[in-house]
């Protein structure tokens, strides 16, 4: 009989291991329940980008991935996401990439990023956080991006920005524009794998060329994006080295 006790109370600790969540997420500060849903919106032409924070709530090191599920998408729109150290093309579901967390720490890396290619309506897409030497133990959120046109709003066809060059870039990089005649203001911004904005540097003439100072960034990835009207219009990736 004592035997069978321990046996039982044995198989109850094991399960009790198998299904903990030891993984909490927190968007914007706030922490989240399970598979919460949030929604972002912006035009057609806006890149939105949504970062994430996965905390390790036990008390051992945990390895996690991150698993993308598309469960409606906008026709013609795009999606992908950044993660431990790498930004991936849209059509990677599981990352590749590890992060490694330590108990009662955040892992920070994570930002997804949507862009409408200028069409409207709803993509809805959830993000799954998983420990790789126990799939139960996960966190998930739901993210409705909902785009829609506004009255005055500019068509990427009436601009013309460049891919940077060089990329990857060490000192310094040159990107090409031409802006239409509706802009009032037009700035390139430079931001983190977090959207973090780094610099920002205003475009004074319609057309030209404009070269961005990065001797003083970390090896990395960033993003570059054109605003227009207080509105970003295009978002393109930017190495450092």
């Amino acid at each position: 009989m004592k035997k069978i006790s321990v046996l039982i109370l044995s198989l109850l600790f094991i399960a009790t291991l198998g299904f903990s969540q030891n993984l909490k997420i927190y968007y914007n500060g706030s922490l989240l329940t399970n598979n919460q849903e949030i929604s972002v919106s912006g035009t057609p032409n806006d890149y939105i980008y949504v970062p994430f924070k996965v905390k390790n709530v036990g008390t051992s090191t945990i390895s996690m991935k991150v698993k993308k599920i598309e469960h409606s998408l906008v026709n013609g729109s795009e999606n992908a996401y950044c993660f431990a150290g790498n930004c991936f093309a849209p059509e990677i579901i599981i990352s590749p990439n590890t992060a490694v967390i330590a108990s009662n720490q955040f892992d920070t890396t994570f930002t997804a990023d949507y862009n409408g290619n200028g069409k409207s309506g709803t993509s809805i897409i959830s993000y799954v956080f998983y420990n790789i030497n126990n799939v139960n133990d996960s966190v998930s959120v739901k993210v409705n991006y909902t785009t829609s046109v506004g009255i005055n709003d500019i068509s990427k066809a009436d601009i013309r920005f460049s891919d940077a060059y060089p990329n990857p870039a060490n000192n310094s990089t040159t990107i090409a524009y031409a802006l239409p005649k509706a802009t009032n203001t037009a700035s390139i911004r430079i931001s983190n794998i977090l959207g973090s904005k780094i610099s920002e540097t205003l475009l004074e003439d319609f057309n030209g060329r404009k070269t961005i100072d990065v001797s003083n960034l970390n090896e990395g990835v960033y993003f570059y994006s054109l605003i227009v009207n207080n509105k970003i219009y295009f978002t393109k990736k930017l190495v450092v080295k």
